[in-house]
C-alpha cells in the first residue's frame, strides 16, 4: 500500500476513534425510569442513570452515590444523603424550592468542576443531593436535574445496620 494512502486510512481512522470517543463521553443518560430506582435501607432512594454504578454508606450518615461506569477525565457524581441534623452550611445556601418545597439550593463553578446542592427537611429528617460535574456539563443541562428530582424518602425501618454490596 502507497505510504500516503497508508497515513491517510490512519488519520481516518483516528478521527473516527475520537469521535466516537466524544460521542459515548458527551451522551446523556435518557429519562429516569423507575425500574432504575436505587434503595437505600434507611429509606432515601433516587433514580440511577443507566450505565452508571452505585456505591452506599450504611453508617451514620447514609449515602447513595452514583457515577457513570467508564468515564475518561473529569466524572459526573450524583449523591443522595440523610443527616441526622440540619448540615453544617445549610443556611448560607439561598432559599429556592426543590420539589416543589422549600429548601436551600447552591451552586459552585471554578473553572475545573462545577458543584450543585440543595439541603431540605422532609418530615423532620434533613437531606442533600448534590452533582459535581465537568466545567461543560451544567445542572442546567436537565438532565442530570431530571434525575436528582426523582429523589424520594421512602418507608424505612430506621438506620441501616448491614453493608450493602451491589454488583457492578
Amino acid at each position: 500500500m502507497n505510504p500516503g494512502v497508508r497515513k491517510i486510512l490512519g488519520g481516518v481512522i483516528l478521527i473516527l476513534l475520537a469521535l466516537a470517543f466524544v460521542s459515548r463521553m458527551t451522551n446523556r443518560p435518557s429519562t429516569p425510569l423507575e425500574k432504575d430506582r436505587v434503595r437505600h435501607p434507611a429509606g432515601l432512594s433516587i433514580i440511577m442513570p443507566a450505565g452508571w454504578f452505585n456505591e452506599m454508606d450504611v453508617g451514620a450518615v447514609p449515602q447513595i452515590r452514583m457515577y457513570p461506569r467508564e468515564q475518561a477525565g473529569p466524572q459526573v457524581s450524583l449523591i443522595a444523603t440523610r443527616f441526622a441534623s440540619k448540615p453544617s452550611g445549610a443556611t448560607d445556601l439561598p432559599e429556592d424550592e426543590f420539589q416543589a418545597k422549600p429548601a436551600r439550593m447552591g451552586k459552585r463553578k471554578d473553572g475545573r468542576m462545577n458543584a450543585w446542592r440543595v439541603v431540605f427537611e422532609r418530615d423532620g429528617q434533613w437531606y442533600q443531593v448534590s452533582a459535581v460535574t465537568p466545567p461543560d456539563v451544567s445542572m442546567d443541562d436537565g438532565w442530570l436535574r431530571s434525575y436528582a428530582e426523582s429523589f424520594k424518602v421512602e418507608a424505612s425501618a430506621g438506620p441501616a445496620t448491614q453493608m450493602i454490596v451491589v454488583p457492578e
